[in-house]
């Protein structure tokens, strides 16, 4: 099977910036970097990541392309992160909950940026480790078509004994 590599950040920016111009889209900053981080470097998937925002919304930002593919905000994410590290495990499964609704979104995703996060963030290196071996569990359980609700609370309670170890 023949696959395309991605391509470089400099093509993508300057032919999706040429499109937008062509089509005269709204676009924001935060919309235009929000659908080239979503597109990976696949022109064909910036194109369809932009295509449906522009025919769902007037002006294209950070959160009608993220609204569009059902993928969770980098705000969504940081409160989800926060609410796992600061709040009792009731409050921060209620927060997850609710921001998981609201947004139509998918625990995956939402473990997916969490992920990321906890790789940036600066923590001692057994906390790190710790958090990222329960989300692995936490992905490997809802892979095996666990109870999302139940996976999702493990996760939770996993993340937030991992907070409470250090």
């Amino acid at each position: 099977r023949f696959r395309f590599a991605p391509l470089k950040t400099e093509q993508v920016i300057q032919r999706t910036q040429e499109i937008i111009d062509a089509e005269k889209l709204n676009v924001s900053n935060d919309g235009l970097k929000a659908v080239l981080r979503l597109g990976r470097g696949d022109m064909r998937k910036i194109l369809n990541i932009l295509q449906s925002a522009a025919l769902a919304y007037d002006v294209i930002d950070s959160k009608s392309v993220h609204a569009c593919v059902g993928k969770p905000t980098e705000e969504d994410i940081r409160k989800c992160f926060d609410a796992l590290m600061n709040k009792s495990f009731n409050d921060a499964r209620k927060e997850l909950v609710q921001i998981q609704m609201n947004g139509g979104l998918a625990i995956e995703d939402m473990l997916s940026g969490i992920f990321n996060l906890v790789v940036k963030t600066n923590m001692p290196k057994d906390m790190k480790t710790f958090l990222v071996k329960q989300m692995a569990e936490t992905e490997y359980r809802l892979a095996f078509a666990t109870n999302e609700k139940n996976t999702t609370s493990f996760s939770h309670s996993n993340l937030l004994f991992g907070k409470a170890a250090t």
